[in-house]
């Protein structure tokens, strides 16, 4: 019921669980364009000039266990219009959480939008990818030592818990939604 100006990233508080939160820009697009939305447990439907573009976040693309949609960045395509367009972002807030989360989104071609992207979070990426990596040696390696039994366990526990918080690491890493949309 409320209207202002907000500037991204905002953080809405004391929202009912469910409440609509929609957001409006006038932008102009060029050949290619892309937006890139961040979502955090929030459903969210994206309209270019009236017209329904992208849905995100609906219970049928996501476990049933989750009360809300997980946290979700997503690639859309912008219609190519020679105009300005207007853009209109329908959220809906949580069901668990009374404060909503709305980060930075980023318009432009593939490498304008990945730009930020690949500054925020690359060093993390590196080092998941690493981190699994040096996990899988480890427990490699605790396989070439079964002769020493207390070697073999000190390897294998430590590859295994190398490979485990890569993996939690790669999966929670914005970069990740680039080559595995649902991490």
């Amino acid at each position: 019921g409320e209207s202002g100006t907000i500037s991204l990233p905002y953080k809405f508080d004391n929202l009912p669980p469910g409440s609509a939160v929609t957001l409006t820009a006038t932008v102009r697009v060029s050949p290619d364009d892309k937006l890139l939305i961040k979502s955090v447990y929030t459903p969210f439907r994206v309209y270019a000039d009236g017209a329904l573009i992208y849905v995100s976040g609906q219970p049928e693309n996501y476990p049933s266990f989750f009360p809300d949609p997980p946290t979700l960045l997503n690639m859309i395509e912008l219609p190519d219009c020679t105009e300005p367009v207007q853009l209109r972002i329908e959220y809906r807030s949580s069901t668990q959480r009374d404060e909503m989360r709305v980060p930075m989104m980023f318009q432009g071609s593939d490498a304008a939008v990945y730009a930020p992207l690949f500054r925020q979070s690359g060093l993390s990426f590196l080092l998941a990818i690493l981190t699994m990596f040096v996990g899988i040696c480890m427990i490699g390696a605790s396989l070439l030592m079964l002769q020493q039994e207390k070697v073999t366990a000190a390897f294998l526990w430590l590859g295994l818990f190398a490979l485990s918080a890569g993996c939690w690491s790669f999966g929670e890493c914005n970069i990740t939604v680039i080559f595995l949309p649902w991490p």
